[in-house]
């Protein structure tokens, strides 16, 4: 017989640390680092200029080490350089930076078909694929500016109030999209570790009981034993009622 409770101090330290990683999957100096971009390199050479300039290494923090990054936002329509900690990003999905909870992580809306299963979000640069949304993007907001009113040329022709206006806007649409987003995040990252808890719970309730008393150091039945014995009369008689029954018949 396996003995199940060397497995349940494992699995309940596994719902803790799964609680504990959902509250700490943050670093808010990444936030400071921020600066939306462009364009984003798209080789390595390019990859490794734009890290020395931005020089990641220099910020500490307890948190993780902080590694320079250039992705897409969450709303897809810019793209954002920043010093963050890597994460892996499944599920073929390109990686976004989000201002509202100050991480790289997926981005659930972005698919990527040369995306692999698994990839570190430092390798953004091999999948410019991803970069795609955002010139796309630009390129509806440009057909949209060309239509407006030629009252708006003026704001358009300043490029530094702009600037800030958009990055403003920016934060704030994801801001909102984090709200929404981390309340699932969190439902899922408490309800799992609890499932997980409350069947351990169970299965040691029913493992006990099935125990019952003991004789000489053994257990007399289980919990499974205990239930045919209460049944299985019901059932033999049910059987030999049918037999009767269709035996009656043959003989009529």
């Amino acid at each position: 017989m396996y003995n199940f409770e060397f497995f349940t101090f494992p699995a309940l330290l596994f719902a803790i640390c799964g609680l504990v990683s959902n509250i700490e999957a943050s670093c808010p100096l990444a936030n400071e680092t921020a600066e939306i971009v462009l364009s984003c390199p798209q080789t390595e050479e390019e990859w490794e200029k734009a890290a020395a300039k931005k020089n990641c290494e220099d910020f500490t923090h307890p948190c993780h080490t902080y590694i320079y990054h250039c992705v897409i936002n969450a709303w897809k329509n810019a793209t954002v350089e920043v010093c963050a900690p890597s994460k892996l990003i499944v599920g073929n999905v390109c990686a976004e930076f989000s201002f509202g909870g100050n991480k790289i992580q997926r981005h659930y809306n972005a698919k990527c078909q040369r995306c692999p299963t698994v990839y570190n979000s430092s390798d953004a640069f091999d999948y410019s694929e991803c970069y795609d949304y955002v010139k796309k993007s630009r390129e509806i907001n440009q057909t949209k500016k060309s239509r407006e009113a030629p009252s708006l040329t003026r704001f358009f022709q300043s490029p530094s109030s702009n600037t800030t206006l958009f990055i403003s806007r920016i934060a704030q649409q994801e801001n909102e999209s984090f709200h929404k987003e981390s309340k699932i995040s969190i439902m899922i990252g408490v309800s799992v570790p609890m499932a997980v808890v409350f069947v351990l719970l169970i299965f040691l309730f029913f493992r006990r009981i099935g125990r019952g008393p003991t004789s000489f150091g053994r257990p007399t039945h289980g919990a499974y034993s205990s239930l045919k014995r209460m049944f299985l009369p019901y059932c033999t008689s049910t059987n030999n009622d049918r037999m009767t029954r269709e035996g009656e018949k043959i003989l009529s």
